[in-house]
């Protein structure tokens, strides 16, 4: 894997279930899919629930295997809430439950439809394939949910959105009619920042939470002072991401990586960091992002993660001097 957390499928299964669930991640992978496989059976916990969202916010079909081991776990219910936020009624078929045995599912689940992968026979792999392979297109950008950063690109008059951004916009104007404004003039503070930041000698720069890299964005601001500033960008969902590549293209000196600021090793491992010295100065950005992170301790930890890795003098002391 080139990027953490670069999964197409995410696999939820009970700790019992494990060799029968590796054996088939093992299969799938052969075919070119990625899976993340993961034991419900952990105790919850920041750094864990981190991990686990990570992997589903990169994941574009939730795998949960059903079996007599264990239905319904406390998990289990926090996964399937996670993917019906983006797909309410499952009407594109995100959720898929997979049997194990002839545990038939009850409550909730028995209104979900399910493969069978009792007899783990060529037939049944063979149905299980072409189900997945429909589900999970590699590359294709089709993403039906809302993303904050689809929706904050379309505030600031991008064009790079889909119909569920538009009505999450809507949605968002009712609540706070000021919100484009907001997104504007937050926008006009990241290239002062930058601009500032390039004027004072600033040469790398490292944009965590950065969305789409449209309007105004980064490298644009940094390499209209210095034409060759490297930039990554760094952001938490799969889809975004591909766009952002897409968008930037061949850009010289410009990274676009996958990474979670709440799991900042993610993001500091990374191939893509490869082209920022940290033995030189860096311009660490985290514009409007910090507040997606709703435990206060793991995101001061986080921060100082990532400002450990930078010099301890960033700016000179008197930039205008000669």
């Amino acid at each position: 894997m080139d990027e953490p957390y670069a999964y197409d499928i995410f696999m939820s299964h009970n700790i019992k279930d494990k060799r029968i669930v590796l054996k088939l991640v093992q299969r799938l992978e052969a075919e070119g899919m990625h899976v993340w496989h993961f034991e419900r059976e952990i105790k919850p916990g920041d750094i864990i629930w981190d991990k686990t969202e990570a992997g589903l916010n990169a994941s574009q079909l939730l795998i949960q295997t059903v079996s007599k081991n264990g239905i319904g776990s406390d998990w289990m219910k926090l996964e399937r809430w996670f993917f019906f936020q983006r797909d309410p009624d499952n009407s594109e078929g995100r959720v898929i439950l997979l049997r194990l045995d002839d545990t038939k599912p009850s409550g909730l689940l028995g209104l979900f439809s399910y493969l069978d992968w009792r007899k783990r026979s060529r037939d049944e792999y063979a149905r299980l394939l072409e189900v997945l392979r429909a589900k999970t297109p590699r590359g294709s950008g089709a993403i039906e949910y809302a993303s904050i950063a689809r929706v904050y690109d379309y505030f600031l008059g991008g064009y790079y959105n889909t119909k569920a951004d538009l009505e999450a916009a809507k949605e968002l104007v009712k609540s706070y009619p000021d919100f484009k404004k907001v997104a504007v003039s937050n926008r006009a503070f990241l290239r002062r920042s930058v601009r500032f930041l390039a004027e004072a000698g600033i040469k790398q720069f490292l944009d965590i939470g950065s969305g789409l890299p449209t309007r105004g964005n980064t490298h644009e601001i940094a390499q209209s002072v210095c034409p060759d500033a490297k930039v990554v960008y760094v952001d938490n969902d799969k889809g975004v991401v591909e766009a952002s590549r897409n968008l930037i293209g061949g850009q010289p000196n410009v990274q676009v990586v996958l990474g979670d600021l709440k799991d900042p090793e993610s993001i500091l491992s990374s191939p893509g960091l490869k082209s920022i010295d940290f033995r030189k100065p860096v311009g660490l950005l985290l514009v409007a992002v910090l507040h997606f992170i709703t435990n206060d301790d793991l995101a001061f930890k986080s921060v100082r993660a990532l400002k450990r890795k930078l010099v301890s003098e960033v700016l000179p002391k008197n930039p205008t001097s000669g």
